[in-house]
């Protein structure tokens, strides 16, 4: 009960929409990016394939099923995410752990996606997705309702918990960079460059 608590400092979003928990939540978790020198979550904007892979991508490591960054090779896999694309590792790993279809070329980076698009990577990835998302698999795929679906197949998974019988107890290190976590402001983090471990890729 009460008004929900504006976690992130996303200006266009008010704790009356249905998104407010999830772009919330996710942007919190790592999982959502949000847009560089923006401060607005642009709820009606359609997601493109790249957001996606790259929020999926996030969201499997963020689950105890998690299977570990795919080493990348020499020659990017798609001719369109070069090999200094920052988020190669992660479109390039999202389509080594699942159940995908042949591959083409190119990965088409920038294109919408729709809710068909949504069910399909997520049941290559073993999420449950929701139903609904078949039956409207042909509509553009807005932000708003993709943190909705996302944040709820997290909720539906095993939520990774790094070591948490360890954490901020004497002695204990759980990243192992040689700093106790009692005195380390960031415990999950080995190489200290705000990104959490489990969701960096390099």
């Amino acid at each position: 009960g009460g008004p929900g608590i504006l976690l992130w400092p996303w200006q266009d979003i008010s704790p009356d929409v249905s998104h407010f928990e999830a772009a919330n939540m996710l942007a919190m978790y790592g999982i959502w990016s949000a847009d560089a020198n923006s401060l607005d979550f642009d709820a009606e904007k359609v997601v493109t394939r790249r957001e996606l892979a790259r929020a999926l991508a996030k969201l499997h490591r963020s689950t105890a099923l998690a299977k570990p960054w795919i080493p990348l090779k020499e020659a990017p896999r798609y001719g369109d995410v070069p090999a200094g694309d920052s988020d190669r590792p992660l479109i390039e790993s999202l389509i080594a752990w699942g159940d995908f279809a042949a591959q083409q070329p190119t990965f088409h980076p920038d294109q919408p996606v729709d809710w068909g698009t949504l069910n399909r990577w997520a049941l290559a990835l073993d999420f449950q997705p929701s139903p609904v998302l078949s039956q409207r698999k042909s509509e553009p795929l807005n932000r708003a309702e993709c943190v909705r679906f996302l944040w709820q197949m997290l909720r539906d998974a095993e939520a990774a918990k790094p070591l948490l019988q360890l954490f901020l107890k004497a002695g204990s290190d759980v990243d192992g960079d040689a700093r106790p976590d009692l005195e380390d402001a960031l415990p999950w983090d080995r190489d200290n460059d705000n990104l959490p471990d489990h969701l960096d890729p390099n």
